[in-house]
């Protein structure tokens, strides 16, 4: 690594992105400028490691805290280790997954050790006399240990001993859970022959203090041979017996309780006789036998559920007592019974945990003074001496993954240079959204939508909150994309496009969410009259609709009197019909029609009115236009432009001006030291529509007005000219008719 005084010396070349300085970074020897530059300097200071797309074990390693983050602390201590092991730094302007081994520092005690290392791994491979080593090789761990009768991990295998320590390796791990070693063989270490030690000679110790002597007895085992057999037919009955004598005691203090042990009338009246497991439950609950105040177990009145252990009990037990009884047993004799047993249940509690007894008591005073265990902890001796070259690996291994990408990871940490570029993209982009014809690139991952729009509304952009789903529905998440150039009319949420993530996976995408601002100058002088127009078609159709609504329930009211007036003259004919012998009365011929002329006068007069009420609209509208002078026109629109455009124009110039992504990383955990400002040419960078080749024909005519043409369809001129006419009629029924109508 060159000296402070050197690095001092060196040229220090900016880059000027967006008015934003930032260190170039393209040799090692701009890695050395890095260290000599503050940290208030460098672009991040501190960068989630979920926010980045690298080798996964290269970020473990520089997440030296395990908190999930790259600090500038961490950042400048592995430059500063790398530039030290390696002799020509510029092997990592290259970016290789392999490692020269003449180009290691052996100047460096460390250095040293990785060369070593090196050729160990090289060794077990077989491959001694390669001049490099591959990143797979080291990370081919099995194959390396496995080819190695030692790999540093202290953990041996048997098929590596002698046939007798490997018998007796085979039976420690019969009853011990077995270890792994690094080649993923199951193998034994020193503190697994230390614990199988302590847990056999606490096991024999155990087995010992319960033998019987030579007369067939000792004080854990009583009977002999038959101990376990009497403390089994105890115990199986211990609990209902206890039960039994405590229910005599409370007996013999109260006679009314040998009454509440008895089933209720209403409980056998709604015992099911014929299901047996609710009989058998409800006999469990009884008593053993009759309770009696005197506290006497009668052998012969036992519950019918219990007969089969009490039999058992009486037989192989309680014979065997050296009190024998028979007929009955009463509580004392019982306690005595409880006491003869003790012992032995207390040696069981006793009983060391483990496997073991798997073994036998026999073999396990072999292995306990067993010659193998001497071997196997030599050989474990031998295992642990090459444990720093193996230590060395995983150094190896790190030494490897700075030379490929501790440059590229520092064009995305001290400066932001590859951002810039369009190829490749930056560690923290997603990926390529396509979708409204417009290619997206800047895509942020997104884990608290809510919490990031809040950090996001800093940057003055706009952002759509996009969710990508995978072929599986359950596989999902969300990115940050902004729009820094084009139109925005098509984005709106609910829109739908495809998503490209950076390992060429294709994803469903879906805006579910926008933070809406400009994106271009004349996006912003055009929104006025976008709203404008957006007013103005409302207001037409709020007035059109009020007009057709008048004109619909006049029509209604008038139709309906119509048709009420034909009813009631149908009615009336045929009651003179129905009565022939009555004089006809004189119909007011004449007054009927006159009274149907007027009701169909009336209707054509509410549709005349409609009419003429729109087309009169429309000539007051011409006509109060026409007594408008031409400069009276122009300063309106002067004026509005003052007072609208321009200063919705010089806010949106001024959002414009503002515009920065770093927000959006910030939003999303990253502490960035530097400003991410968007000029308008720098926008077309992250959003830009797709272009054509260049040698692409463009026809210059409509096919699709052409094919409309000959399936006889009107073109746009004719429909303009028939708007025009009907306009027209308006007018001329609006100026002449309403003034008559009005009047009746």
């Amino acid at each position: 690594m060159p000296s402070t005084e050197a690095t001092q010396q060196t040229p220090i070349v900016l880059n000027n992105f967006g008015g934003q300085q930032q260190l170039s970074i393209e040799s090692a020897q701009d890695l050395a400028n890095a260290l000599g530059l503050e940290n208030a300097l460098w672009m991040a200071t501190s960068v989630p490691v979920d926010g980045i797309h690298l080798d996964e074990t290269f970020l473990k390693i520089l997440d030296t805290e395990g908190n999930g983050r790259i600090r500038a602390d961490e950042m400048r201590s592995i430059i500063t280790w790398a530039l030290r092991l390696l002799k020509n730094q510029e092997c990592m302007s290259e970016g290789k997954d392999h490692l020269f081994l003449g180009n290691l520092n052996r100047d460096e005690e460390e250095g040293r050790k990785l060369f070593d290392a090196a050729r160990h791994i090289l060794n077990n491979l077989g491959e001694p006399d390669a001049t490099s080593i591959t990143l797979s090789q080291i990370r081919d761990r099995k194959r390396i240990n496995a080819e190695s009768n030692a790999n540093g991990d202290g953990v041996v295998t048997y098929s590596t001993a002698s046939e007798e320590t490997s018998a007796y390796m085979k039976d420690i791990m019969s009853v011990m859970p077995p270890e792994s070693d690094a080649s993923g063989q199951d193998g034994i270490s020193a503190a697994k022959l230390d614990a199988f030690k302590k847990e056999a000679d606490l096991y024999v110790n155990w087995w010992k203090k319960g033998s019987v002597s030579k007369d067939g007895i000792s004080d854990v085992m009583p009977w002999g041979g038959k101990t376990r057999s009497v403390v089994l037919a105890v115990e199986a009955v211990q609990e209902k017996v206890e039960e039994y004598f405590a229910q005599c005691r409370l007996a013999a203090t109260d006679p009314q309780f040998k009454e509440r042990l008895k089933l209720s009338k209403g409980v056998l009246e709604s015992l099911c006789i014929s299901n047996t497991e609710e009989l058998d439950n409800h006999t469990k609950r009884l008593p053993l036998a009759p309770v009696s105040a005197e506290g006497v177990l009668n052998f012969d009145w036992v519950n019918p559920v219990f007969r089969k252990r009490i039999d058992h009990f009486r037989t192989h037990a309680l014979a065997l007592m050296p009190r024998p009884v028979t007929a009955e047993l009463d509580e004392d004799s019982w306690h005595f019974v409880v006491k003869a047993v003790k012992a032995y249940q207390d040696y069981m509690a006793t009983k060391p945990a483990g496997k073991m007894e798997k073994l036998g008591v026999e073999k396990l005073e072999q292995h306990l003074v067993s010659p193998c265990e001497a071997e196997v902890r030599e050989m474990i001796k031998s295992d642990l001496a090459v444990s720093g070259d193996v230590a060395a690996v995983s150094s190896l291994e790190k030494l490897i993954l700075c030379q490929q990408h501790l440059l590229t990871l520092s064009r995305n940490y001290v400066s932001f240079s590859d951002l810039y570029q369009p190829k490749p993209e930056a560690l923290f982009q997603e990926g390529q959204l396509i979708m409204n014809g417009t290619e997206f690139t800047f895509n942020i991952k997104v884990t608290n939508r809510a919490e990031h729009k809040k950090g996001a509304a800093n940057a003055y952009a706009f952002v759509m909150y996009v969710e990508l789903t995978g072929k599986d529905s359950t596989e999902h998440f969300e990115v940050a994309t902004a729009v820094t150039s084009g139109d925005t009319k098509g984005l709106y949420v609910g829109r739908r496009g495809i998503f490209t993530t950076r390992d060429s996976k294709v994803w469903d995408a879906k805006v579910v969410d926008l933070i809406s601002q400009p994106v271009s100058l004349w996006e912003a002088f055009k929104s006025p009259f976008v709203r404008l127009g957006e007013f103005a078609e409302q207001q037409v159709e709020k007035f059109s609709g009020g007009r057709y609504k008048d004109l619909e329930t006049r029509l209604d009211k008038e139709l309906s009197q119509v048709q009420k007036s034909g009813q009631e003259a149908v009615a009336k004919a045929g009651e003179q019909k129905a009565s022939p012998d009555s004089k006809p009365e004189a119909v007011p011929v004449a007054g009927t029609q006159a009274d149907n002329a007027r009701s169909v006068r009336d209707v054509v007069l509410a549709a005349s009115v409609g009419f003429a009420a729109l087309g009169s609209s429309l000539a007051f509208i011409t006509k109060t236009l026409s007594q408008v002078r031409w400069w009276h026109w122009a300063s309106a629109v002067f004026m509005l432009g003052i007072i609208v455009i321009v200063p919705l124009v010089a806010l949106a110039f001024l959002k414009l001006r503002r515009r920065n992504l770093s927000p959006l990383l910030e939003a999303s955990g990253w502490a960035v030291n530097g400003q991410l400002p968007i000029s308008a040419s720098m926008g077309y960078l992250f959003t830009h529509p797709a272009q054509f080749p260049d040698h692409a024909i463009k026809a210059r005519s409509d096919s699709a007005k052409i094919l409309a043409g000959y399936l006889g369809r009107r073109t746009k001129l004719a429909r303009v000219l028939m708007v025009a006419v009907v306009t027209l009629i308006f007018f001329i029924i609006g100026a002449y008719f309403s003034p008559i109508l009005l009047g009746q």
